[in-house]
């Protein structure tokens, strides 16, 4: 895995370095430090690491990548994108906004390569950058095999597996207050967050118990609530991931099997906070 990601990573700082950092009049010009940042960061979450690469510089002109996207023909003009569509753009294979290649970049390694190769180990890249503050370069990775404390949630006669660092609470709630209304918002300390019902996302057919089990999460500051029948309790589990077989399935991102040689399934807080609390805040 290190062997692999080790290329991509070279690429990125060598991307910050050249195409992110301003050279130091044009820094002092925005009020900026003469010597620009470029940082290196790597932290474990559930059964992830992060690998993080960014730069403190000037930033994706999100209008200047449509523009050349679709002068391009990479998309039809006038085609609606959010934010995080159009930095997707850039990992397109063929597409660039180098204006010139140089000696620290340019180097036959483009931004398709970078997210091709850490797609072959099961990963992902993510990117946020702000104009005039710089650019995140974000990989996540799953452990081959990881040992976590986690929460233990039934739903439907299924077992699933959360974080414990990523639950903030645990509840009751009646049924009926729940489905009454038509949003899927739930209040929360005096905000409404969105919720995610595991036996509506999986189909089930048999009866739902009068009072609910409620598993607030926390993520980065972003609340949501996960529905189940019924809590375990804390079990410490080993974590492996899972085959192609779920592939589909992007908010399971591993499986435990219990001392009854039942399988639950670790659910992706990572996944599940863009899938509610991103689409959510889009609305």
């Amino acid at each position: 895995m290190v062997d692999i990601v080790a290329e991509p990573i070279m690429h990125l700082i060598r991307n910050c370095m050249d195409h992110g950092l301003e050279i130091p009049e044009k820094r002092k010009e925005r009020g900026k430090d003469e010597t620009g940042i470029l940082f290196f960061n790597a932290f474990k979450s559930g059964n992830n690491v992060y690998i993080q690469v960014g730069d403190d510089g000037t930033g994706i002109d999100r209008d200047y990548v449509y523009r050349k996207a679709v002068d391009q023909g990479f998309i039809q003009p006038g085609a609606q994108l959010t934010e995080k569509e159009i930095f997707e753009l850039i990992f397109l294979p063929g597409f660039s906004t180098a204006q010139s290649l140089t000696e620290v970049s340019g180097r036959g390694v483009g931004m398709d390569i970078v997210r091709k190769k850490i797609q072959e180990i099961r990963g992902e890249i993510f990117v946020e950058s702000a104009i005039g503050k710089g650019t995140t370069f974000t990989i996540k990775l799953q452990q081959t095999i990881s040992i976590i404390d986690t929460l233990l949630i039934v739903a439907d006669n299924s077992t699933y597996a959360i974080p414990i660092e990523d639950v903030e609470l645990c509840d009751l709630e009646e049924h009926d207050n729940i489905f009454s209304r038509q949003s899927k918002l739930i209040e929360f300390n005096g905000e409404l967050i969105p919720l995610l019902y595991l036996r509506e996302k999986f189909s089930s057919i048999t009866k739902a118990p009068d009072k609910e089990k409620l598993i607030i999460i926390n993520k980065q500051g972003k609340k949501y609530a996960i529905i189940a029948d019924k809590i375990i309790g804390q079990h410490q589990a080993v974590i492996k991931p899972l085959n192609k077989t779920f592939e589909k399935i992007n908010f399971i991102s591993g499986a435990s099997i219990l001392g009854d040689g039942s399988i639950a399934l670790l659910l992706d807080t990572d996944k599940l906070k863009e899938l509610l609390v991103v689409q959510y805040e889009y609305v």
